[in-house]
């Protein structure tokens, strides 16, 4: 790929793009706005620059496109040629986004394949400069006959439309371009993918019909659920991704790991996806083979490219879901890697050691009328939370390979505070009896599966769980040991209804040697912790029965 010269790197880079997809509430623009980034990634941004630089001979080879950034090798090209380029690309952005992305690009040339990694870091260096001094995002001009987007106020209102059921609004040209693709979006995305997938593996609506199995809003995903009314939205990185892909010596190398990564979160989620909606699944195959009109799949995939993934599901499946492609993803990425060859594998062997990759999940939980950009913040700051347990617990000398960690939290109610105050004010993250085990570790989040599910086969009475939960929390943790001893010893213990048994033994189940000699408090480090409300909060975010 590297014969001639001159070469250059271009890497690109959407800045804007999580303003852009994220930066509304309703699920039809959300899901609109991520079909229209990923038509841009996969294919609208190498055909625009192959349409315009073979026309001076140049070539243009895609390394990676995926999640809002590139990476391309251009040959016999002039710098001016390759800017040309890079504004009609930039202008294509803007026509399909309303506006609404900018692009940041930034060019290095090279003539030796061994100065690959200098070239890449010259460009992301030139990129950032761009970035920095780009022109800002638009704001609402103020003058009393501009009229505010309703449902992006830092847009202008450019047209009325009404979607579904909704009464007329006051949109602007990004909102209604999302509402356009989100209606088309069959055709294209990765919830045509995820279509593809399923009906290569029985009956299935005809392609047609597609775009009828996805939701209109969060609240049909939220009746789904076992809680009813509440989603979970669960965010999912890649582990130690940054510190790999800084040490990527050879295009080649680069466009292995790029499609090993996509490829194996990609088919993780749609493995995941089936797996905890296995039963929904099971009934659309049955609507098919019947001529029954199907009901919707409660679930949408918000963002899904390179090592990033949002997904929103029932409330009840979040965590089996976080579980299944956590697994999945490693397994994946180690199969991968075991099939590589020549440089391409030793760069892998010499760091992971024939051990895949990583995510950590970050899994916010809420009603389904709860403003989205609070519950995405939410999962932001849980998703960084698992991400800095994995470090810490990853070995010293190992650089690479980091273990799985979540984080979880459930909003009740309609306030909204900040996770790290909740964490320290409520659950004492920051004293030595902390009241949570969160983050928690891959083995953990097993071990919580199995403790609920201890706690549900006698059906645990709410009462005492709520009660249970408050006594957890006292402020005092003398207060709270006293609590949460008095009201195990209010708990039924009958052949029947053994609930003190259960409690003891779903305890216990948290506890790395089974040890609860000092109920309620298990010993970690030089901690000694309660996972009592951890049990409480977990008890509706699993099904009450696990999909086969």
């Amino acid at each position: 790929m590297l014969g001639d010269v001159p070469f250059s790197v271009v890497v690109i880079d959407t800045p804007s793009v999580k303003q852009f997809v994220f930066g509304t509430d309703p699920l039809a623009e959300i899901r609109g706005a991520s079909a229209i980034l990923d038509e841009l990634n996969q294919s609208d941004t190498e055909q625009v620059l192959r349409e315009h630089l073979t026309r001076f001979g140049g070539r243009v080879d895609k390394v990676y496109a995926n999640g809002g950034s590139g990476q391309f090798i251009i040959r016999n090209c002039e710098p001016k040629q390759i800017h040309e380029a890079l504004a009609v690309l930039a202008r294509v952005y803007r026509e399909k986004t309303g506006g609404e992305v900018r692009l940041a690009t930034g060019i290095a040339g090279y003539d030796r394949a061994d100065s690959y990694r200098q070239a890449v870091r010259l460009a992301h260096f030139r990129m950032r400069a761009h970035r920095e001094m780009a022109t800002p995002c638009r704001t609402v001009n103020l003058l009393p006959f501009i009229k505010e987007c309703e449902s992006a106020s830092h847009l202008p209102a450019s047209r009325m439309m009404q979607w579904g059921g909704e009464t007329t609004k006051s949109l602007s040209d990004a909102c209604r371009l999302k509402r356009d693709s989100a209606r088309v979006s069959r055709r294209f995305g990765v919830w045509y993918s995820w279509m593809q997938s399923l009906a290569k593996a029985g009956p299935w609506p005809d392609e047609a019909q597609w775009d009828k199995l996805r939701c209109d809003d969060f609240a049909i995903i939220g009746k789904a659920s076992e809680r009813s009314g509440y989603i979970g939205l669960v965010y999912a990185d890649g582990n130690a991704m940054g510190r790999l892909v800084q040490e990527l010596d050879a295009a080649e190398t680069c466009q292995s790991f790029s499609d090993l990564v996509d490829s194996s979160i990609r088919n993780a989620c749609f493995h995941a996806l089936e797996a905890v909606l296995k039963s929904e699944v099971d009934a659309i195959r049955r609507s098919v083979a019947s001529g029954l009109r199907p009901k919707p799949v409660p679930a949408d995939i918000l963002l899904l490219g390179g090592d990033d993934l949002m997904v929103v599901l029932p409330a009840d499946r979040a965590l089996s879901f976080a579980l299944t492609i956590s697994e999945h993803f490693e397994r994946l990425t180690q199969e991968a890697i075991a099939k590589q060859s020549g440089a391409c594998r030793k760069f892998f062997q010499d760091r992971l050691k024939d051990r895949g990759l990583t995510i950590s999940c970050g899994v916010a939980v809420g009603r389904a009328n709860y403003p989205f950009y609070l519950l995405l913040n939410l999962a932001e700051e849980l998703l960084q939370n698992a991400k800095r347990a994995g470090h810490a617990a990853r070995q010293k000398e190992d650089l690479y390979a980091m273990p799985s960690f979540l984080d979880f939290h459930v909003v009740a109610g309609a306030a909204s505070h900040e996770l790290k105050h909740v964490r320290e004010d409520d659950y004492f993250t920051e004293t030595k009896q902390s009241r949570t085990l969160r983050p928690l570790s891959h083995g953990q989040l097993l071990a919580l599966q199995q403790a609920v599910a201890q706690l549900r086969s006698v059906r645990f009475p709410r009462s005492k769980l709520h009660d249970l939960f408050e006594a957890a929390l006292d402020p005092s943790p003398s207060g709270a040991e006293h609590r949460l001893r008095e009201i195990f010893s209010r708990c039924r213990d009958t052949e029947r209804q053994p609930e003190r048994w259960s409690l003891w033994q779903a305890v216990a189940q948290m506890s790395p040697r089974h040890d609860v000699s000092n109920f309620p408090w298990l010993d970690q480090a030089d901690k000694r912790i309660t996972p009592i409300a951890d049990l409480v909060e977990a008890y509706d975010l699993f099904p009450s029965k696990e999909e086969a």
